[in-house]
């Protein structure tokens, strides 16, 4: 399946994966990582996913000057400013610049089903990219 089609997918749904917190943001990236990479679900909030190892992605630090590639798992830690609380939020990136990314999130605002967000980098802790 490629992300194009999983977007299609899920877009305007809810999300929710058996174990998982019931349609939150964790819930829509355990289901990529089930449909897209054959991995098992992560029981954890979301800004934990910043301590984890994922099979065929590496972790990339948020910096000034680099962006997360197209299929990358974006993770925030709280910020305030965008009302992410202490569990963060993580998301899937479809495309970013410097100053923007676009991704698909579930949860975000607060109850909205899947959809296509533009965010800055403000909370952004980092990303598990691809691998290769």
């Amino acid at each position: 399946m490629s992300l194009l089609t999983f977007v299609r997918e899920w877009r305007g749904r809810y999300c929710t994966v058996a174990g998982g917190a019931g349609r939150q943001c964790v819930d829509l990236a355990n289901q990529y990582l089930a449909e897209l990479w054959h991995l098992n679900a992560r029981q954890l909030n979301a800004v934990d996913w910043a301590t984890i190892a994922l099979p065929g992605m590496t972790w990339v630090p948020n910096g000034p000057t680099n962006t997360p590639p197209t299929d990358s798992l974006v993770v925030w830690g709280a910020y305030p400013k965008e009302s992410i609380g202490q569990a963060g939020h993580i998301a899937i990136c479809i495309e970013a610049e410097v100053m923007w990314l676009l991704s698909f999130d579930q949860n975000w605002p607060d109850g909205s089903p899947c959809g296509l967000v533009l965010h800055d980098y403000g909370g952004v802790l980092g990303w598990h990219r691809p691998a290769g």
